[in-house]
């Protein structure tokens, strides 16, 4: 029992902020999360949750930091946490704090998701306007209806950082819903949303939200570039023509210049012919275009 005391941890109280993320990781992946609103010091404890306010303990600072795949580690006032080769068990609810004894102060709290085939979830696209209000609604299985709902943003590639939710229902039949509702909206909240439920041991996620946001910066461009297109036969045309005068102009020049030795030739047969008794040479003619 003394094992299984140490083991085991007790949350302080639940009701105290604490800070959560999504992470989806693939099946052999190496995956390294931070906790960083862990206190700076003292003995930070991972534990994974199996009952709403117990946790078994899987690694700690100060003499349990490694543990078979797992890992932590303090850097610079924070707390990382490396799983090495993620398999499908680890799929979870972890909670990142401050332990004492068999107490832990949950500072952050990480659902953790190992997945082995692509995810393809119901995606919604939802459109708004800069600077305006918009609601995102997320909808849930029955069997959800008693859980506690959440939204989170994308924050990078698997990982999405919870930005609302909604306390455990006590009414089992109508709670299907989550409405949040995003104030003077602007660049920074387009992007993808995830909907999940969890009741503090599992969790899933149900949906995904695609937040674009119109009167954005990159629209503009967009628009601009669109407006400002000009149809491609309006360049073409006089390209091809340049290219042909290019090319005939010297063959032109070279035609003419024959004609005119041809003609040079034929005048001063004639002269020939007419002053015969003329001592004086001929007249020049200039067969370049610029003379007379």
């Amino acid at each position: 029992m003394k094992l299984i005391a140490l083991l085991l941890l007790t949350v302080i109280s639940n009701t105290v902020a604490f800070h959560s993320m999504v992470i989806r990781a693939e099946v052999g992946e190496t995956m390294t999360v931070e906790c960083p609103h862990t206190e700076k010091y003292g003995r930070a404890g991972w534990c994974k949750t199996y009952l709403p306010e117990m946790c078994k303990v899987v690694v700690s600072t100060n003499g349990e930091d490694h543990n078979g795949r797992t890992s932590i580690r303090r850097k610079k006032g924070s707390v990382f946490v490396t799983i090495f080769e993620v398999e499908t068990i680890d799929s979870g609810i972890y909670w990142c704090g401050l332990r004492q004894a068999d107490f832990i102060h949950i500072s952050d709290t990480i659902m953790l998701e190992v997945f082995t085939d692509s995810w393809q979830p119901n995606k919604t696209t939802v459109n708004g306007e800069m600077g305006k209000a918009i609601n995102i609604h997320c909808q849930y299985k029955k069997q959800h209806a008693s859980y506690k709902k959440f939204l989170c943003k994308v924050a990078s590639v698997n990982r999405c950082r919870i930005i609302a939710s909604s306390s455990p229902s006590k009414n089992r039949k109508y709670d299907y819903n989550l409405v949040v509702t995003l104030h003077r909206i602007d660049e920074g909240d387009e992007g993808e949303y995830w909907c999940g439920a969890t009741d503090t041991v599992h969790f899933e996620i149900g949906q995904v939200k695609i937040l674009e946001v119109e009167g954005t910066s990159s629209q503009n461009i967009t628009n601009i570039n669109k407006s400002s297109s000009v149809p491609i036969g309006y360049f073409l045309l006089p390209a091809v023509l340049v290219i042909l005068l290019i090319i005939l102009i010297p063959t032109l020049v070279k035609k003419w210049r024959q004609m005119c030795n041809i003609s040079q030739t034929h005048y001063r047969s004639l002269w020939f012919q007419t002053s015969r008794f003329k001592k004086s040479s001929p007249p020049t003619r200039g067969c370049d275009p610029a003379e007379p």
